[in-house]
């Protein structure tokens, strides 16, 4: 008797989506938006790329090493040109405070929204 097996979409599918989804947010939001508050865009985008990172680790999506990687790379944090540091802030709370089912689903927290500008 043949087990039936039901497949999951592959991880990687899944992960580059989101990546997708969140650069085209950010990208997106940040030319609708004002530049930012004087923070160091660099700085801001690596802790954003951080906190993901932490939030993928805590959640066993990864290590926090090829995740801080997918992040970075996802976030453009070396074109990063502007941030709004108080928003990041809120973002890097928010992503220490997503409970591991968002974090599995790809959820990014509203807060998220118009931190970076590339």
């Amino acid at each position: 008797m043949r087990e039936h097996v039901q497949r999951r979409a592959p991880a990687v599918s899944r992960v580059t989506c989101l990546l997708r989804t969140l650069s085209a947010g950010l990208v997106l939001s940040s030319a609708l938006s004002a530049t930012g508050c004087g923070s160091d865009a660099t700085g801001d985008c690596e802790k954003l790329a951080d906190a993901y990172a932490r939030a993928w680790q805590r959640c066993m999506r990864g290590t926090y090493d090829s995740a801080k990687k997918i992040w970075d790379d996802a976030l453009m944090c070396g074109k990063a040109s502007s941030s709004n540091g108080g928003k990041v802030d809120a973002c890097v709370s928010a992503l220490d405070a997503l409970d591991c089912t968002a974090v599995t689903n790809g959820t990014s927290p509203a807060a998220c929204s118009d931190s970076i500008s590339q």
